[in-house]
């Protein structure tokens, strides 16, 4: 009797593992999946200012993502080059609410020296860094773990971008700012698989441990003649 009930736990305990298995492997697939959603981004640039100015408003839609590029211009690169930086160096930068409030941020502009044989010639400093300092958390998401000033927008209205002449290593304008829409197909729905996926393989993963140790209790002693 006690032989058959060892077997009977024996093949539940196998019958465990083996469906721990199956639910780490869903999990995982589930995982990956939406991590490719997620890296399915889209971009469309929607709007730019046409002349070289300090600040440019865009009307903003509620619900939606935005990157804001800005453009240095050559001035900024020789400027850049002439100070002999070598270091990504701050830019302050500020964004105005529709209801009034300010966002205020750092984004850190980079620039290849002339003497470097990949050097396109003509190449302006470009954003390497965001680093925000005050966010209008009342119509603005700000996406810190973005590279680039990434915003999600809580009220609709124009929101007006500003480049801050203090601190500014060169004394000219930016080229030009330019808006575009960052669009993730279904990203909470596949947030939310994602976090599935993540706590399906744990528990599965715990399962699988709990049914190896089980294994090895139930293993008879050996007998030593």
């Amino acid at each position: 009797m006690n032989h058959d009930c060892r077997q009977g736990e024996h093949h539940l305990t196998s019958k465990l593992s083996y469906v721990a298995l199956v639910i780490i492997v869903i999990g995982a697939a589930c995982l990956v999946f939406a991590g490719v959603k997620l890296s399915d981004v889209s971009v469309t640039q929607l709007a730019r200012s046409d002349e070289s100015v300090w600040y440019w408003t865009f009307n903003l839609t509620r619900g939606k993502t935005y990157r804001i590029d800005i453009l240095a211009g050559s001035k900024w690169g020789r400027d850049y080059y002439a100070a002999q930086f070598t270091e990504p160096q701050p830019v302050n930068v500020t964004i105005t609410s529709v209801t009034g409030g300010v966002t205020s941020l750092q984004a850190f502009f980079y620039s290849i020296l002339p003497e470097n044989p990949y050097y396109p010639e003509g190449t302006p400093p470009t954003i390497v860094d965001v680093k925000w300092q005050n966010v209008d958390d009342t119509n603005i998401r700000a996406i810190t773990s973005a590279m680039k000033i990434l915003i999600t927008i809580k009220q609709s209205g124009p929101y007006t971008v500003r480049v801050l002449v203090e601190g500014l290593w060169s004394e000219a304008p930016p080229n030009y700012f330019a808006l575009v829409e960052v669009f993730t197909p279904n990203s909470d729905t596949y947030s939310l698989m994602a976090f599935g996926g993540g706590i399906a393989a744990m528990t599965g993963g715990v399962t699988y441990v709990a049914s190896v140790f089980r294994k090895r209790r139930m293993k008879p002693p050996k007998i030593h003649k």
